[in-house]
């Protein structure tokens, strides 16, 4: 029979009550995985959620934090879940697919800030910023035909406008069709994202 007198949790990640204690003490001796990413800001809860796949699967998920989607409109959470449709088949792919929906901030993929905030597109990104702040309506049928006028305006193919603000406004290279999600978002929204970006070209 195994004994011990340490109460383990599985990876790490159990309460702080059954983590690693000294001797039968209550305080643990250290915080786990979720409570620290929760106190350097990374997730806002630490709830986290374990799928271990079958035992013929080569991978699973293990998703930190999750999407608190109480703070939002019904009606914009589901606009913004239905861009997801036919792309995310796991729950647990929705934070890393759709995340920037739900959050103040975002965070810049690396590799592609270096591509895509360079000098070259500041001015771009500008004139696209300040046409769209006069946009009236903000749906994705306008914000499309805007984003192609001012591509044209500067002689540039549509696409070298296209990833420096999904950039902006998404994080990553990748996601939801552009031009919905910036309906979604919100002029203001979509303005702050870009003024955020242009200040770091």
């Amino acid at each position: 029979m195994y004994q011990s007198t340490v109460l383990e949790g599985i990876l790490g990640l159990s309460y702080p009550i059954i983590e690693g204690r000294i001797s039968f003490s209550r305080e643990p001796i250290y915080d786990n995985f979720p409570i620290l990413l929760v106190k350097q800001g990374h997730i806002a809860s630490r709830a986290l959620s374990l799928y271990a796949n079958d035992d013929q699967s080569t991978g699973g998920a293990l998703l930190f934090g999750g999407i608190d989607t109480n703070k939002f409109d019904t009606n914009y959470v589901k606009a913004a879940l239905d861009t997801c449709m036919g792309k995310v088949k796991l729950f647990s792919e929705l934070p890393a697919y759709a995340g920037f929906y739900f959050r103040d901030e975002i965070e810049y993929d690396a590799a592609v800030a270096q591509r895509d905030f360079i000098p070259e597109n500041k001015p771009r990104l500008a004139k696209l910023r300040d046409a769209l702040a006069s946009l009236e309506p903000f749906d994705h049928e306008h914000v499309g035909a805007t984003l192609g006028a001012v591509a044209k305006e500067l002689g540039l193919k549509t696409g070298v406008l296209v990833h420096p603000t999904r950039l902006a406004c998404c994080g990553n290279a990748a996601g939801p069709s552009l031009y919905h999600l910036l309906a979604i978002l919100g002029k203001q929204k979509v303005l702050s994202r870009l003024e955020r970006a242009l200040g770091k070209m």
